[in-house]
C-alpha cells in the first residue's frame, strides 16, 4: 500500500499508561500526525486534550473508523483487540497492538492470515525486543557463541498486586483479559525465548496460583471475583532439546519490572536483567569452568549499535520505519500467533495438570 511521503495519519485507541507512552514516542517522528485519540474514560480524553492537544478525541472506535487514517494503534483491553484490528485490516490500515495479540490462537492466526494478504504493516507491541542487551544476546547466540544451548531461564516479576488492598480491574477478569499474569507478562517471556535462540517451543507444562481470591471494585466499592492468575510457573521443551523455565508473577513483593533471561550453554552462560538495558552479563568460553563454586559472570556494556536504552521508543521508530517502506524487522502478527499457541498450551496444561503440545 503506498503511502505519501508527508506525513501518516495514525489513531490510537486507548489512552492508558500504555497508550500515552505510544502517543509521546509517535509525537517525536515529523512524519506522523497523531489525528485522534480514543478512550471510553472521559477523564482521560481530558487529560489527553491538556497534555498532549490533540485536534479529535472519541468515546468509541467507531468514530476513529470513520476518519481517513492510516495507521492505528491498539491499546485496550485484551477482549477489544480482536474486533479493533480486524476492523482496522479490513480498511487497509497498518496496525501496532498490544500484547497479548489476541484471546487464543485461532483469533490471532485469522488476523495473521488477513493483515498478510492485504500486505499491511502488522506489529504485535512485544516491545523488549528492542532492549539494547536483548539484540547484543540475539546477535551472540546467532553466531553460536553460546555453542550447544542447555538452558532457557525466565523470571519476570512485579508486585502491583502483593497487597490484597490493590483495586480490582479489568486485567483481573478472565472474560476481558483471557488470563492474568499468564498472558501478561508471559507473552513476553515466551517471545523473547524463542526470538533470542531462534528455536520453537515442542511442550509445556504449567502451574497456576492466585493469592488473592476478591478485590475491591474502585468504582462500585464492592467486592469482585479475581478470576485469572496471580502467579505461573512454566517449564517446557524447545528445539534442539533446550530446557525452558520461568516464573511470572504480579505478587512478587519488592520487585518493580524484574524481567531477566538466562542462556547456559556448553561454550557460554549470559544473562540480561531488563532493568539493566544497556548491560550484559557474560561468562564467556574460556571462563566456563566454576572456581570454587563462584559465578564467573562479568558485565559488559553494550555498544551504542544496538539502539536506545529507551526500548518502547525504539519500538515507535522500528514502526515508522516500516510505515515508511524501510527495510526493518517487525514482531509481527505471526510472532504474536506463535505465543499465542504457547499461551493456549499452558492454559490446558493448568486445567488438566499434564504436557501440552504446541
Amino acid at each position: 500500500m503506498e503511502m505519501p511521503s508527508t506525513s501518516f495519519r495514525v489513531g490510537i485507541i486507548g489512552f492508558g499508561g500504555i497508550g500515552e507512552q505510544h502517543f509521546l514516542h509517535l509525537s517525536r517522528f515529523q512524519d506522523v500526525a497523531v489525528e485522534v485519540i480514543c478512550d471510553r474514560d472521559e477523564n482521560r480524553l481530558r487529560k489527553a486534550q491538556q497534555v498532549c492537544g490533540i485536534p479529535r478525541l472519541a468515546t468509541c472506535a467507531e468514530e476513529v473508523f470513520s476518519l481517513p487514517l492510516q495507521a492505528v494503534v491498539v491499546a485496550t483491553p485484551n477482549v477489544t483487540h480482536y474486533p479493533l484490528v480486524k476492523e482496522a485490516l479490513l480498511r487497509g490500515w497498518h496496525v501496532l497492538c498490544e500484547k497479548p495479540f489476541a484471546m487464543d490462537a485461532a483469533q490471532a492466526e485469522e488476523l495473521c492470515r488477513l493483515a498478510g494478504a492485504r500486505e499491511l504493516v502488522h506489529m504485535v507491541a512485544f516491545s523488549y525486543r528492542f532492549v539494547p542487551a536483548v539484540k547484543m544476546l540475539r546477535e551472540i547466540l546467532e553466531r553460536g557463541q553460546a555453542g550447544r544451548i542447555y538452558h532457557v531461564r525466565c523470571h519476570y516479576l512485579q508486585s502491583w498486586l502483593a497487597s490484597p488492598f490493590a483495586p480490582y480491574s479489568w486485567r483481573l477478569d478472565v472474560q476481558q483479559s483471557g488470563s492474568g499474569v499468564l498472558g501478561d507478562l508471559g507473552s513476553h517471556v515466551f517471545d523473547l525465548a524463542e526470538f533470542l535462540t531462534g528455536k520453537k517451543f515442542l511442550r509445556v507444562q504449567a502451574y497456576a496460583r492466585t493469592f488473592i481470591p476478591e478485590r475491591k471494585d474502585p468504582v462500585s466499592g464492592k467486592e469482585r471475583k479475581v478470576t485469572v492468575d496471580d502467579a505461573v510457573g512454566v517449564w517446557g521443551e524447545m528445539e534442539e532439546g533446550i530446557f525452558f523455565t520461568a516464573e511470572m508473577s504480579r505478587c512478587a513483593t519488592g520487585r518493580g519490572n524484574a524481567f531477566t533471561v538466562e542462556v547456559n550453554g556448553d561454550r557460554g552462560g549470559f544473562l540480561l536483567d531488563v532493568e539493566k538495558p544497556g548491560e550484559l552479563l557474560a561468562c564467556p568460553e574460556p571462563f566456563t569452568e566454576y572456581t570454587h563454586f563462584r559465578s564467573n559472570f562479568a558485565s559488559f556494556p553494550c555498544p551504542s549499535s544496538f539502539g536506545p536504552v529507551d526500548h518502547y521508543y525504539a519500538q515507535t521508530e522500528a514502526f515508522v520505519q516500516a510505515l515508511r517502506g524501510e527495510p526493518v524487522v517487525l514482531p509481527s502478527f505471526f510472532e504474536g500467533w506463535r505465543t499465542q499457541r504457547i499461551l493456549d498450551a499452558c492454559i490446558r496444561s493448568i486445567q488438566q495438570g499434564d504436557w501440552q503440545a504446541i
